[in-house]
């Protein structure tokens, strides 16, 4: 099984990979996790901004087209930064 601070974790990887590698985590909003994961299942991670919410995205894993985990992340600038 996949822990679900591996699924952040994963999703938040993906946004990095998007948004650029200084973006950090500040805060999650109404994870939820409805299906385990398995280790030789593929995953489908949509991860989308909330546009009248700025740093805040809305994400989904899915296996097979079926979700496992869905919920919202903010994001912010770099620790130290002043953007």
């Amino acid at each position: 099984m996949l822990p679900g601070i591996a699924q952040l974790h994963l999703v938040m990887d993906a946004i990095r990979v998007s948004l650029g590698r200084g973006v950090r985590l500040v805060g999650l909003k109404r994870v939820r996790f409805k299906r385990v994961i398995r280790p030789e299942e593929t995953i489908e991670i949509a991860a989308d901004p909330v546009p009248e919410k700025p740093g805040m995205i809305r994400f989904q894993l899915m296996i097979e087209g079926e979700n496992a985990c869905s919920g919202l992340m903010l994001t912010g600038p770099p620790e130290g930064s002043d953007a």
